[in-house]
């Protein structure tokens, strides 16, 4: 009979005594100590942060203002204002608009689609109406386009005819060819209209008629069948029988022309205090 060991509630209690000095459980910080305490309250390890002090910053040294921010901020007059811009050629001082630049006069358009002409700074200098040569130099034809009815071999516009056919016809209908079969994911072979589903790796219920049968128990391997015993047909042997090879308990199955061990139980027992500790000495 097979055997093994498990571990208990108690062996499993022995197991977390001996780790409770050794495995941080938590963490404390006290000012600027950080200390790992174990399972049973020891102290694992303690470290504690220097303290850090950030200078004020200045126009040659970093601190908690960088030196460049020091030297633009030591650059601005007390009581500087703001200027800004929201106008076109205007700015404005402490809320004031002033003008500062007054762009040409220049002749105004009426609604309508122009050329235009600007100056470096952006501003429109002139206005040309747009001609019909305008729009033929875009590539744009002058005259109307005229289309023929389409044909299978050029496009064109669609014949009365066309549209009849087209009328006759349901929303989302398809044509009568097959598009896809599968098997359990894997695509067939379309011919035509039809499909050949190969089946001849699949098992048939013939194939699956000799599965294991339990058929109950028998005191000893000589009580089991001699005749009429099918294939797949198990039956369970109480008692232990050294000549077959044959464990109290185990299961044998008949394969056609004998009969073969399966197996049977095995027993396990927990691990004992002393072997725990002997895994820790």
């Amino acid at each position: 009979m097979a055997s093994d060991k498990y571990l208990d509630y108690p062996g499993l209690t022995r197991v977390i005594g001996h780790t409770d000095a050794v495995y941080g459980a938590s963490i404390s910080i006290a000012s600027r100590t950080i200390t790992l305490t174990s399972r049973d309250n020891s102290t694992l390890a303690s470290v504690t942060v220097p303290d850090t002090v950030i200078p004020v910053a200045t126009q040659s040294a970093d601190g908690l203002m960088s030196s460049g921010d020091k030297t633009k901020l030591d650059g601005i007059y007390a009581g500087a204002t703001a200027v800004a811009s929201s106008d076109n050629g205007y700015i404005s001082i402490n809320g004031v608009k002033t003008l500062v630049y007054a762009p040409a006069a220049q002749t105004a358009l009426a609604s309508g689609l122009y050329k235009i002409t600007t100056n470096a700074e952006g501003f429109v200098t002139a206005g040309t109406a747009v001609v019909k040569s305008d729009i033929t130099a875009l590539g744009i034809p002058a005259q109307d386009t005229t289309y023929s009815v389409a044909t299978s071999a050029s496009d064109g516009l669609m014949s009365s005819s066309d549209f009849s056919k087209l009328g006759g016809i349901e929303t989302g209908a398809q044509v009568n060819v097959l598009e896809s079969v599968s098997v359990n994911g894997s695509p067939l072979v379309i011919t035509s209209k039809g499909v050949n589903i190969d089946l001849t790796g699949y098992a048939l219920k013939t194939d699956i008629s000799a599965v294991y049968k339990y058929k109950g128990s028998v005191a000893t391997y000589d009580d089991l069948p001699s005749s009429g015993q099918e294939v797949g047909d198990v039956y369970n042997i109480v008692n232990a029988d050294e000549s077959h090879g044959i464990e109290a308990g185990e299961n044998v199955v008949w394969t056609g022309s004998a009969w073969d061990d399966l197996g049977g139980s095995f027993t396990i027992t927990p691990i004992s205090n002393a072997q725990i500790d002997a895994l820790f000495a």
